[in-house]
């Protein structure tokens, strides 16, 4: 299970850099509360897993079919990750946006749970990117394994403690000024023409991202968006969603403006002039 999980958590960072998976909504998230309780119709629950000293748990509350919560995974001696979940839960199956910190960066992946009796398990598959959001690529073909046995959320106070925490940090970076890193880069998707310079153009497709000059392609990057640009970008930019090339000439922009139609990006550790870009419509480019 701690490979897996491992293998998934950090997986996620190259493939987000490398390609594209399906679309999920996600919304700033929503903390919910710590302890076990029930009010009403809403009820708290944690399940936990510990192998040797690694510890996989999750907190959820369910209110009718709504499901929030906290995702925490903290191996022995080694970076963990956690995490906050928003989705629902029909016939025991919990369908669920998963928005998590790792190594600095903020990811948004689609997961599935399996509650059974005082059991849960997380089903396992191939993810694919879309737009910045992992999502399972066959969720028939999920595996669910490695059982969580439910506990007393009690026990696991400091582990939801460091959840809560991390889920403030995601919160202020994205959430705060409402930022949807999914709508983002479904904007930024598409062609674009320079308006300050007619041979310049940028072609943005799930994958990558490509100059092209006087009609000829002059490289090509895949590139993952980000809620802020982090320092590996050469300066740290809290306060503006970021677009990170990879590969050998990795750089960041720091998006000013992608509303659908117009794309404004300002080179991190550059000149600090901004490249304008317009939309080029279908109709309108060359055959």
């Amino acid at each position: 299970m701690k490979d897996s999980i491992y293998a998934v958590m950090l997986g996620a960072i190259a493939l987000l850099s490398a390609c594209d998976g399906g679309k999920t909504e996600q919304p700033a998230p929503n903390l919910p509360p710590t302890g076990k309780m029930e009010t009403n119709n809403a009820q708290t629950r944690c399940f936990s897993l510990m192998e040797g000293k690694d510890l996989t748990a999750v907190q959820l509350q369910q209110d009718g079919n709504a499901i929030s919560g906290y995702f925490i995974w903290e191996p022995f001696e080694k970076d963990g990750a956690h995490g906050v979940l928003n989705g629902e839960i029909n016939d025991g199956l919990i369908k669920a946006s998963h928005t998590y910190m790792i190594e600095g960066s903020i990811q948004m992946e689609e997961t599935y749970f399996k509650l059974e009796g005082d059991q849960l398990l997380q089903g396992t598959g191939d993810l694919v990117n879309d737009n910045g959001i992992l999502v399972v690529k066959d969720p028939t073909s999920l595996q669910f394994t490695a059982p969580m046995d439910e506990t007393d959320c009690a026990n696991l106070q400091q582990s939801i403690s460091n959840a809560e925490q991390i889920a403030a940090a995601i919160e202020e970076q994205s959430g705060n000024n409402g930022l949807d890193l999914g709508m983002l880069g479904e904007n930024l998707v598409g062609d674009w023409q320079s308006t300050q310079d007619p041979k310049a153009r940028l072609s943005i497709n799930e994958s990558a991202y490509s100059n092209i000059y006087d009609g000829k392609p002059l490289d090509s990057s895949p590139y993952e968006v980000l809620a802020s640009c982090p320092e590996t970008c050469g300066q740290a930019i809290a306060e503006m969603p970021c677009l990170q090339l990879k590969g050998q000439d990795a750089m960041c922009y720091s998006i000013l403006n992608a509303d659908g139609e117009t794309l404004e990006l300002s080179l991190v550790s550059g000149t600090g002039n901004t490249n304008q870009y317009q939309r080029i419509n279908a109709a309108a480019q060359q055959p």
